[in-house]
């Protein structure tokens, strides 16, 4: 059974859903190019427009908490100037999600940057961005903390740093893994220096969001084993690491400078007291790993699929995953707090006769809440957020993929309630 102190929630992120229209520009605009079906976030769901009418999706499902964003773009559009008119949009959003009852957990960073910083400076993976992104978290700890029931500072600094400076398919669209780790360290040493501005000036929980991956070897050899240590270091201890430990893995470093990356920016003095700097841990789950070894990868490793079914995304679902995953972090590096802030499922769902049956949606969420109370019951789990409310702008997918409880009609801007947003709302009627 869920506690009554349990938080069941939805999330989104500002550029996914909020649209730009033009009036200011992110790393995202004017990149259609990189974009699966040549789009972008001009419109995305029109919730800037029409948050009135939405957030009544979010009081009817009957959630105790609304995981979103700000746009740092919408509300720093040029270097020397924080926007009056993005300020009152966020003011009349909390205020309006206040009258409702509905908690706010606000995520500074997801992936919104400036435009304008990107044509100073080369974003995460440059030494700067940290006071940068110090002075925008200053400004709306001042403007919004007495509506916000709790901070996190950065989304997936995997996604920024790896998919963004490395793989090249996140903005900024780079493939340079120098950059790459470059951006690991920089996104943890913004956080740390947030942290601590913060618990100086102020006293809820702020922490950080990770997506992470339980890995499974695909066999007993030892080149497997070998895989799935490189594979976790790769996607996992690279910020497990530095954060509960206060620093990164031997075997880590020595394996990039057999890459030829110069290391000597890390400053291990600097990492050692980064270490437990978060009051919680936002935990963003999607799907397991299961790597071979592969001596053409740089890291020597490469994911292989054992016949789980699979989401729109191509992503196995393993809801047991999710269990390994939190029992390897507590028995591996924390005891602190930690939210599910992210897990959900994109299918190819279909409006037929005003309704969308999305049944693979809901044993989805039924198999990984199931997980969620069993963790919960042994204090492991505070919270479970489910993404994503709306279906909207996937990043790189464009609006192929559908993540959302609610169908949004692109062409129409129109909403309408999935099979899975029923169900999510009936569990938690009857868990809360």
């Amino acid at each position: 059974m869920f506690n009554k102190k349990f938080l069941f929630g939805v999330a989104t992120s500002s550029y996914q859903i909020e649209g730009t229209f033009d009036e200011f520009k992110t790393i995202w605009c004017d990149k259609k190019d990189h974009i699966d079906d040549q789009s972008d976030g001009k419109i995305a769901c029109d919730f800037y427009h029409n948050y009135k009418d939405d957030i009544k999706w979010i009081k009817n499902l009957g959630v105790d908490v609304y995981r979103m964003s700000i746009s740092w773009a919408r509300i720093q559009p040029e270097k020397e100037l924080f926007s009056d008119q993005g300020i009152a949009f966020y003011k009349d959003l909390f205020k309006l999600l206040k009258k409702n009852k509905i908690k706010v957990d606000v995520t500074l960073y997801h992936w919104d940057m400036p435009s304008w910083i990107l044509d100073e400076f080369d974003g995460f993976a440059d030494e700067k961005i940290i006071d940068y992104f110090y002075q925008y978290a200053i400004k709306m700890f001042d403007l919004f903390d007495k509506d916000v029931h709790s901070w996190a500072t950065i989304n997936e600094p995997w996604c920024v740093s790896t998919v963004g400076y490395y793989y090249g398919a996140h903005a900024p669209f780079k493939k340079d893994i120098t950059k790459m780790v470059k951006a690991q360290y920089y996104t943890l040493l913004a956080h740390e220096k947030v942290y601590d501005y913060y618990k100086d000036n102020y006293n809820k929980d702020i922490g950080i969001v990770l997506n992470l991956w339980t890995q499974y070897q695909l066999t007993d050899k030892t080149v497997d084993a070998i895989a799935r240590e490189y594979s976790d270091m790769f996607h996992n201890q690279v910020f497990l690491y530095p954060l509960f430990k206060g620093f990164y893995p031997i075997k880590w470093i020595l394996k990039l400078k057999e890459l030829g990356v110069d290391t000597t920016f890390i400053d291990e003095k600097h990492l050692s007291q980064l270490r437990n700097k978060t009051d919680y841990l936002g935990v963003n789950y999607y799907q397991h790993h299961t790597v071979t070894y592969d001596k053409d990868h740089p890291f020597n490793f490469k994911h292989v699929h054992t016949g789980f079914e699979k989401t729109d995304m191509d992503w196995e679902i393993n809801a047991k995953g999710l269990e390994d995953l939190i029992i390897m972090i507590r028995n591996d590096y924390t005891d602190i707090p930690m939210i599910i802030t992210e897990n959900g499922a994109a299918f190819k769902d279909k409006l037929e006769n005003g309704k969308i049956i999305d049944n693979n949606r809901i044993n989805y969420i039924k198999s990984h809440s199931e997980i969620i109370e069993k963790l919960h019951e042994k204090h492991c789990i505070k919270g479970y957020y489910l993404w994503s409310l709306f279906d909207n702008f996937e990043w790189g997918f464009g609006y192929t993929k559908r993540f959302g409880i609610v169908y949004t009609d692109y062409q129409t801007l129109e909403k309408i309630p999935k099979e899975s947003y029923l169900f999510y709302k009936q569990f938690i009627e009857t868990n809360k």
